[in-house]
């Protein structure tokens, strides 16, 4: 007990914005309601969106000078069927997983091209060793194949950009 600071006569839930109607706190600090609550479900994306992004990842890909290899470690190992249908514009259904890396994938592009106006440049930044991934390029820390690495190099874009 720390001196003179007499805990039992507090009342947290007296000033808490986290009440529920009877004012009733929940062990986890969110109200009852809350606390038992199903995740909520992924917001559905079109078929014309996951092409677009399909069509954009593999331009991204040319501009890189990626390999097939490479472009499917960065789309989660896909089957090479698979992928090259892709390419071809046969999508079919995609797992989430895929479509959450072209997303960071397309985070990522958007911001090298927002960050350096040199158009050749920044298609090169990829390649280039970087400090912040422990002197390997940005690529080899995406090649490392999972959605972490994109999102670490998403977040350090991010951040080099001061959207947080």
């Amino acid at each position: 007990m720390l001196a003179g600071l007499h805990l039992a006569a507090c009342n947290p839930a007296r000033h808490s914005p986290y009440m529920d109607l009877k004012g009733d706190l929940s062990m986890t600090g969110l109200p009852k309601k809350m606390e038992h609550q199903p995740p909520m479900a992924r917001p559905a994306i079109s078929t014309e969106a996951v092409h677009a992004g399909f069509r954009a990842v593999f331009r991204i890909f040319e501009q890189w000078h990626l390999s097939g290899e490479e472009g499917m470690i960065l789309l989660g190992r896909p089957a090479r069927s698979t992928y090259y249908g892709w390419r071809q514009g046969k999508i079919g259904t995609v797992p989430n997983d895929t479509v959450d890396r072209i997303s960071l994938l397309l985070g990522i592009y958007k911001n090298i091209q927002l960050l350096m106006t040199d158009t050749n440049l920044a298609d090169r930044w990829v390649r280039e060793p970087n400090r912040a991934f422990g002197g390997q390029s940005a690529l080899q820390r995406m090649l490392a194949g999972q959605m972490m690495d994109l999102a670490a190099v998403r977040s350090y874009l991010d951040a080099a950009r001061g959207v947080w």
